[in-house]
Order: C-alpha cells, then sequence, then structure tokens
C-alpha cells in the first residue's frame, strides 16, 4: 500500500495490534512506559511501499486472498474457504492453506472463531465503495419468465415422483437422467442450474425430516411469477438480493457499469454470514442466470437492471383438461392451487404442455400428505374438469384405501381446563387457528406446518401458555441480511 490517506487500527484489539506490530516489527523486549503500538504503526505505514515488501513475501494464493478480504474490516469466517474456491476457482484446501497462513503470521485475525478481522493497509481501495447508476425513464413492462414456468415445474415435478437428494443439494444420478430426459428438451434451464432449483426445493419446500411442506408449496405456488423468481434468488442467492431489492424499489429500470456489478456480487457474496453451503455458482454463471430470468439485459460494458409493471400477469394463453386417468395443462399454467396437482397424480411429460397421470401410488402419496378426497373434487370443479363414473369411483376406493388410518407430525396441546379449552374451540371453529381435537375436552394436535400461526395468534391474543420439555420453536434470523443502500455510497448518474 501506498500513500494510504487513512489508517484505521482502532476495531482492532490490543491482542491483535501487537501482534500486527510483531508481523513488521517483532516481539518488542523493552519498551518506554508511553510507547504506543498503534502510534508506532500508523508511523511506518504511512511511508510509501512499507507494506509492499511484506505483501511479496505472499505466494499468489495468499496474495489474492487478502487481496479479496482487504475490502472489508470483519468477514465471516463461516463457509469463507467454499466463498473464496468459487471466486478464486482453487480448490477448498488450496483456500484453507493459505487463510491458516495468513492468520498464523497474523495479516489477518481470527476472533471468537466466527469473525475474520482485516487491517485496512494492505491495499488503498479508495473509491471502491462507491456505486454509480442511471435511472432510465421506464420499466419493462408485465414480467414473463419461461423460466419460472420451468422451475415451478420441476418442483411439482419433485413432489410427484417423491424425489431423494443428495446431502450436498444435488439429484442422484439415475434421477439425474429421468430429468434431462423429461425437462432439458424444452426447459431453459441447463444442467448445471438444476442444482439452483434442487438447492430452493430442498431448503426451503421440504420439511427437515425431507418430506414435501404442503404449507409452503402452497404459499410458494400464491405468488406472481415475479415474485417466485425473487424468492428464489433471495433464498439460492440471498446475499446478492438486497441489490435488486434497493433498485426495484425505483421502479423503473437501472444501468450499472458491469465491472461495478461483479464488484457488488463479490462483496455481497463474502458478507453474508450463510447458514449453509453457498451454492456453486460464479460471478458468470449467476449473471447467466440472472439474465434467462429476465433480471438483468447484458450488454459488453453495462448491465440493466431490469424492473416492472407492478399487480400486472402476463396474458398468455393458459390451458388445462383431462382424460380418464390423465390430467394436461400449460407449462405456464400458475393459479394458486396447481400445487395440488403433483400430490394426487404422477408427473409423466414435460413440454408446452403438461402431462399428469393418477394412479394408486400418486393416490397414496396425496392421502399421506394430508388431503382428502374432497380436494381432489374441488380442483376438478375450479378448472371445469371433470371425472367418467368409473374413473370417479376407482379414485374414491383408493382414497379410503388409503386413508383408512394416518399419522402427521405435530405438537400436542394441553388445557388444563374446560374453559380453555372452549376458548381454543371457539377459536378453531372461528377459522383463526388451525388445530385437530385428538382428547375430548383436553388435548389438541397442531401440525408443523400450523404450529407457527398459531402460537403467534396466541402471544398476539394475550393468551398465556406454557412449553414443556419441548425445542423452541425455529424462527428464520433475518438480522444477518446485509443493507445494500448502508454498504455502498450510492450515486446516480448518466451513461
Amino acid at each position: 500500500m501506498s500513500d494510504k490517506k487513512n489508517i484505521t487500527l482502532s476495531y482492532l484489539k490490543e491482542n491483535e495490534v501487537i501482534e500486527l506490530y510483531e508481523l513488521f516489527f517483532g516481539k518488542l523486549l523493552v519498551r518506554r512506559p508511553d510507547f504506543s503500538y498503534i502510534d508506532n504503526l500508523k508511523i511506518s505505514l504511512s511511508k510509501t511501499n512499507f507494506v509492499q515488501s511484506y505483501l511479496a513475501r505472499l505466494n499468489t494464493t495468499e496474495y489474492e486472498i487478502l487481496k479479496i478480504l482487504s475490502k472489508e474490516k470483519f468477514v465471516p469466517y463461516r463457509y469463507i474457504a467454499d466463498k473464496l474456491s468459487i471466486i478464486l476457482k482453487l480448490q477448498n484446501s488450496q483456500i484453507l492453506k493459505a487463510i491458516n497462513i495468513l492468520i498464523q503470521k497474523s495479516y489477518i485475525f481470527l476472533r471468537n472463531n466466527n469473525m475474520l478481522v482485516i487491517p485496512n493497509i494492505y491495499f488503498d481501495d479508495e473509491g471502491s465503495d462507491e456505486v454509480e447508476y442511471d435511472i432510465t425513464n421506464s420499466n419493462s413492462g408485465a414480467y414473463n419468465s419461461q423460466i419460472v414456468s420451468d422451475i415451478s415445474s420441476m418442483i411439482m415435478y419433485f413432489i410427484s415422483n417423491d424425489i431423494k437428494f443428495t446431502s450436498d443439494f444435488f439429484l442422484y444420478k439415475k434421477d439425474v437422467v429421468l430429468l434431462e430426459n423429461i425437462f432439458l428438451n424444452y426447459s431453459l434451464i441447463s444442467k448445471e442450474e438444476l442444482l439452483y432449483v434442487v438447492y430452493f426445493f430442498q431448503n426451503v419446500l421440504q420439511t427437515k425430516d425431507a418430506r414435501a411442506n404442503t404449507h409452503k408449496i402452497k404459499e410458494y405456488f400464491k405468488l406472481t411469477d415475479l415474485q417466485k423468481i425473487l424468492f428464489v434468488i433471495k433464498e439460492v442467492f440471498s446475499y446478492f438480493h438486497p441489490l435488486f431489492d434497493f433498485f426495484h424499489s425505483f421502479d423503473k429500470n437501472v444501468i450499472i457499469s458491469k465491472d461495478k456489478f461483479k464488484q457488488i456480487w463479490e462483496r455481497l457474496f463474502i458478507l453474508q454470514d450463510l447458514e449453509i453451503p453457498p451454492i456453486k455458482a460464479d460471478f458468470n454463471e449467476f449473471l447467466n442466470f440472472c439474465e434467462k430470468c429476465s433480471l438483468v439485459s447484458v450488454s459488453d460494458d453495462f448491465i440493466t437492471i431490469n424492473t416492472f409493471a407492478k399487480n400486472i400477469e402476463s396474458l398468455e394463453e393458459k390451458m388445462i383438461t383431462n382424460s380418464n386417468y390423465s390430467i394436461y395443462i400449460s407449462a405456464n399454467f400458475n393459479d394458486e392451487d396447481v400445487y395440488i396437482l403433483p400430490f394426487f397424480s404422477r408427473f409423466v411429460k414435460y413440454d408446452k404442455i403438461t402431462e399428469y397421470e393418477i394412479n394408486e401410488e400418486s393416490i397414496k402419496r396425496f392421502v399421506e400428505a394430508g388431503f382428502e378426497y374432497k380436494d381432489i373434487i374441488s380442483f376438478f370443479n375450479k378448472n371445469k374438469l371433470s371425472f367418467s363414473s368409473g374413473v370417479e369411483q376407482t379414485i374414491k376406493q383408493w382414497v379410503d384405501k388409503y386413508g383408512s388410518f394416518y399419522f402427521v407430525n405435530g405438537t400436542l396441546f394441553f388445557c388444563e381446563n374446560e374453559e380453555k379449552f372452549k376458548l381454543i374451540e371457539t377459536l378453531i371453529d372461528n377459522g383463526a387457528i388451525t388445530a385437530y381435537e385428538v382428547k375430548k375436552n383436553e388435548v389438541f394436535l397442531i401440525e408443523e406446518q400450523d404450529k407457527k400461526t398459531f402460537f403467534d395468534f396466541l402471544d398476539k391474543s394475550g393468551i398465556k401458555y406454557y412449553e414443556k420439555n419441548v425445542e423452541k420453536r425455529d424462527e428464520k434470523n433475518d438480522t444477518n441480511e446485509i443493507r445494500f443502500d448502508h454498504l455502498f455510497s450510492l450515486k446516480k448518474t448518466t451513461f
């Protein structure tokens, strides 16, 4: 570093300041009472090229890692090797070795085993926080992208075929072959991008025991196409969602340089404290996916962040029909109740027209998921479909066969007296909460998918209760989300 104007070391702890001093000057055996490690460091660091000789001692990997980390003062340690492996296209083992050397030599510090602390002394990145952008005079109109149909159809395929996934968010080889045969001729999603859909489904639309979460699936299919794709981006590329969230607030398309867009991607990626390993997609793969989703338009030097007219859906024609045990829907069919279709039928073929087939196995899955025969009838009536009498009777028999016994995962809620029982019973009858009576005047069962709503309502209503021998309810922690407009200095300009 040369001629750096502002050297700030106040965020370093005392032991970190001492170790940094020793990196340059070795251990101090004797020091005067008025000696200050920080003051002496600042004097030396202000000298031209003082730090350069120490950077020259690093190998290429160590140097590149330090250069990336030095854009920040604090970087979450969790999954940092995975992130840098994606950015630098190096093996995790190489990254971990280099990071450990940087820590051992006190170029950087590991605090509380969860945060990297980087002295801002190595590189002069003045101006790197500035983001210039240009707001156009219009948006891109109604949102329309086939890729949303592709993603939704794959989700329905996973449900209807009860697909199992590996622990590292991918499909088993036999399922990859089946999925390619069904999807890749018509779908816009590449083989590599299948991972994104798997990642989304496994982390958002499944329960912890790898069962389809009917409540969350239902909520997903209630969204508009634009809301769906932004939801996917938020969950799969959570670190980048703040940028879209910020620029979409203008309701007009925004132009930004491609180089700056990449810098933003890198910094947001590094800074996000992820709960699970990051998706293995580098900047170009991320950008290509966003372009396929129509969220951005890419030219040689600039990227347009597309915004869309709110509450306006594409007017593309959609259809649904049936014949005996088969149901045919257009790939872009996005009515919110379509989520139920893969539960009672098997996904057979994907094209502009998607084919499903009702069979005994699919009805068994349907019943085990907690649905009833009336749910099929409701779907058929709403979409003006009809059974032949023979097909209807067979489906009814299958439902009865597998609906005789069932189980659900849930929470038992005990009422200590009849007055409390009648209060909960009244709330259920009024539709305020959902629960099932399992012991008269005493015990209710709340299914997992209804648990949060149930207890949130009791909390808001001031109804007192206590938990006994149960774990604290799992609620998503959004405190780690990065505010894009706080991280960068934003400046409107004209390109």
